[in-house]
């Protein structure tokens, strides 16, 4: 009786366009509990499809660089760094160490670079951030996608997100991403494409990429 009552209702909240608040009220998962937090643009159901269709992802990095640009609390540590497994080096600052995988998901997971698919030359892509204050109560976020073409559909292939990043301590993170992105065109390199939103003092942090890395 309760599964039939739980199928029935939540048939009734999706007919009113409504999933979302069931999902809040009578979730089936904490996924389903946490998402469904705040209206969005993409139905809920939308939401839950690809969710459901989340690949793992094909490597995950963390970060190793000066103190003075990349604080120690926000670098890899040993215990987390998978010693069998290739470092990607960057320039001569900047090091993508690869990270033992401790779970196949996701979900919840801040502080680590979440790879998809690794660059590829001729392939282009675009790097999107999202700041944030640093102070825990939302997530700076670093999504990168690949241009969709004839042959291959457009898919974000990498994410970075951590609550603790500031708007000038997310800037080397941003640097190193696009770098790790850009691939070589047509016998030249071509730098990822990178926009990033300037409200909650994004317009500092795009400030300080184009002066400090040139972006």
């Amino acid at each position: 009786r309760q599964m039939w009552w739980w199928e029935a209702t939540r048939a009734e909240y999706r007919g009113k366009g409504k999933l979302e608040v069931f999902q809040r009220e009578c979730p089936a998962d904490d996924l389903e509990a946490f998402s469904a937090a705040g209206t969005s643009v993409f139905d809920a159901e939308v939401m839950q499809f690809h969710r459901e269709r989340l690949k793992p992802p094909l490597a995950i990095f963390g970060f190793e660089g000066p103190a003075g640009l990349i604080d120690r609390k926000f670098q890899a540590s040993q215990r987390e760094i998978d010693p069998n497994l290739p470092r990607i080096k960057i320039d001569q600052l900047f090091t993508l160490v690869p990270l033992r995988r401790t779970t196949l998901n996701t979900t919840g997971q801040t502080g680590k670079f979440f790879v998809w698919e690794m660059p590829e030359d001729e392939e282009e892509y675009g790097v999107g951030v999202d700041p944030c204050r640093g102070i825990g109560s939302d997530n700076a976020a670093i999504e990168v996608v690949r241009k969709g073409t004839m042959r291959k559909d457009d898919a974000q292939v990498g994410e970075y997100v951590n609550p603790h990043l500031g708007q000038l301590e997310v800037v080397p993170f941003c640097y190193v991403i696009g770098r790790f992105y850009s691939t070589q065109f047509r016998g030249a390199l071509r730098h990822a494409k990178m926009v990033v939103e300037i409200e909650q003092g994004g317009n500092i942090t795009q400030k300080e990429l184009r002066l400090k890395y040139n972006w």
